[in-house]
């Protein structure tokens, strides 16, 4: 039990704060009583210690050592652009109602909770006066799964009997009462096994009860291309002027301006290619920003200091939200550092899709066990699951014998190499000695990927 609390404590990053509500964007944060302790006020939706804190909801004498604590990415940068000095922060918070590994934990539960969603909040400060601008991303709203077989990319299948529409709805309803309108950016594939979750998902929102709060942007990422992705940002930037951001001058007393909708980025893992587009939505809104603040009116992308700082944190912060979910760092993030793909870049992603491989089949269900009992949910009312239910469990009574086809495997392609180095000459029955070693190896790899879900 401990090794998985150790576990879920080692992944970067968990925050808290003795004098400020972590757990609430600026906007959000003027809505509550200041007079609060911080768990009276906190968004529980991003409290991790939540289950650690119950017993406590009731002592209000004991709230000021009670501190909500968040997971997720927080970074402050003090910066200039000319010859104006502001602080720059970029902090994201995950969601604790549905935690979950990559393959372990997709799409929408009962209760309208998706796995992998992220608040992020883009922060300046200059002047005496303050900007927010809120994103979120999450998994796709529907009932779906993509349970890890030893495949490097496993089918995802959409469950029959389940309502989608309903937790779909139950998911949207909240977005919308808690940011506003909702743009749900779709970065997936329109083609192959992305296609079918592309559609459905645009038919929920064309069918959905919230649809006149809802604009459905799909964007076929690896179709369209890297040089087309400024035509989509170009496609938001009538929402973004319609949504503004949140925006208030200590010298009044009211917010000058107020964020009134959001953009809802996905694609599968709602990790690479959803970094590449919010930070280019981010960027977008500094502009605007710095022209209210009177940092820059124009040449915002000139000033190469700032944009070098801008593109390093996005793309820092894409690596550890990448670590929380898939247990690597972040693919694609050449492009965010640079604005443009690398060989470098390229090479690096190839390591972390091993990597990612390797975790995702082999570690993943540990680490699931330990975030779910981290939280809570492991035995512990309706929304809890019993370990019974892990797909690492499936049919454990079943195939015995296939147990042992990894060692097996191992064993035969050893003695293939070693015969095939060894020998002194390769006549014609060490020939067909290796080619029979060879037919075994296929056989066995064609039924570890049979059984792929008894190993994983």
């Amino acid at each position: 039990m401990m090794d998985m609390i150790i576990q879920v404590l080692s992944t970067p990053a968990f925050y808290f704060c003795h004098t400020l509500d972590m757990t609430r964007n600026i906007q959000n944060r003027g809505n509550t009583d200041t007079k609060q302790s911080l768990i009276q006020s906190a968004d529980f939706e991003y409290v991790w210690n939540r289950k650690l804190l119950e017993p406590f909801f009731d002592r209000p004498e004991l709230h000021r050592f009670c501190l909500p604590i968040i997971h997720g990415a927080i970074f402050i940068q003090r910066c200039s652009v000319n010859g104006k000095f502001f602080r720059w922060a970029l902090i994201s918070r995950r969601s604790s109602d549905r935690v979950g590994t990559r393959f372990f934990v997709r799409g929408v539960n009962h209760f309208g909770k998706v796995a992998n969603f992220v608040e992020t909040e883009q922060i300046v400060e200059h002047d005496g006066a303050i900007s927010s601008f809120v994103q979120s991303r999450g998994s796709i709203p529907m009932f779906w799964s993509q349970l890890p077989t030893l495949e490097y990319m496993p089918k995802p299948s959409i469950m029959l009997g389940e309502d989608h529409q309903t937790g779909f709805d139950v998911h949207f309803g909240e977005q919308i009462n808690k940011y506003g309108d909702v743009v749900a950016v779709n970065l997936i594939n329109t083609h192959g096994y992305e296609g079918k979750l592309e559609k459905s998902y645009r038919q929920l929102c064309s069918n959905s009860v919230k649809a006149p709060r809802i604009s459905y942007e799909g964007f076929d990422f690896h179709a369209e291309g890297w040089s087309r992705i400024s035509k989509l940002i170009d496609r938001l930037s009538s929402y973004q002027n319609k949504f503004n951001f949140f925006y208030y001058d200590s010298r009044q007393r009211t917010p000058n301006l107020v964020q009134s909708g959001i953009f809802r980025t996905n694609c599968m893992d709602c990790l690479d290619r959803t970094n590449v587009v919010q930070s280019m939505l981010a960027f977008e809104n500094l502009k605007s920003v710095f022209s209210r603040m009177g940092i820059s009116n124009s040449g915002l992308e000139l000033n190469t200091d700032f944009i070098k700082v801008f593109k390093n944190v996005w793309a820092d912060h894409a690596d550890v939200i990448a670590v929380q979910y898939a247990g690597t760092r972040a693919m694609k993030t050449d492009f965010t550092r640079t604005g443009k793909r690398t060989y470098a870049g390229i090479l690096d992603d190839g390591y972390n899709a091993l990597s990612r491989y390797v975790k995702n089949n082999f570690f993943d269900g540990f680490r699931q066990d330990s975030l779910d009992i981290f939280i809570g949910k492991i035995g512990t009312g309706l929304n809890a699951r019993s370990f019974d239910s892990y797909p690492i469990f499936f049919h454990q009574s079943e195939f015995k014998a296939v147990h042992i086809i990894p060692l097996s495997l191992l064993v035969i392609i050893a003695s293939f190499f070693l015969i095939l180095l060894f020998s002194s000459e390769i006549n014609s029955h060490t020939f067909l000695f290796l080619f029979f070693l060879a037919c075994l190896i296929a056989i066995l790899l064609m039924m570890l990927f049979r059984f792929g879900p008894q190993f994983v």
